[in-house]
């Protein structure tokens, strides 16, 4: 009996191995060109986050230029006041009289200290 187990030809299912492993590399074409195409929708989604990322810095750029341009009008409308207001100054410090109206000086205390 096992001598007439040996003699038989071999079962269908080891003629397919061949075509099994066939199967297998058009399965991992599949798998590659999935994963090719992960790659490209990944490559994608990272473009299209670096383009909104840049146009919103942009226009973060934008309001702070705006802000810095609106600072420097009122620093330099200060700047015109404060010498507006130095000139004032000088002006009234030049006409002080340096003497009071009976020619004593300002520094001089009155006689009744």
């Amino acid at each position: 009996m096992i001598v007439e187990m040996c003699q038989k030809p071999l079962p269908d299912k080891h003629v397919n191995l061949p075509q099994f492993a066939t199967n297998s590399a058009s399965q991992e074409e599949s798998i590659i060109r999935d994963k090719t195409a992960m790659s490209e929708d990944f490559s994608k989604a990272q473009l299209i986050d670096l383009q909104t990322q840049f146009a919103f810095q942009e226009d973060l750029l934008s309001e702070l230029n705006n802000i810095v341009i609106r600072q420097q009008a009122q620093i330099d409308a200060l700047e015109r006041e404060l010498a507006v207001h130095r000139d004032k100054i000088i002006h009234v410090l030049d006409n002080l009289p340096e003497k009071g109206a009976d020619g004593a000086s300002l520094d001089e205390r009155p006689p009744h200290y």
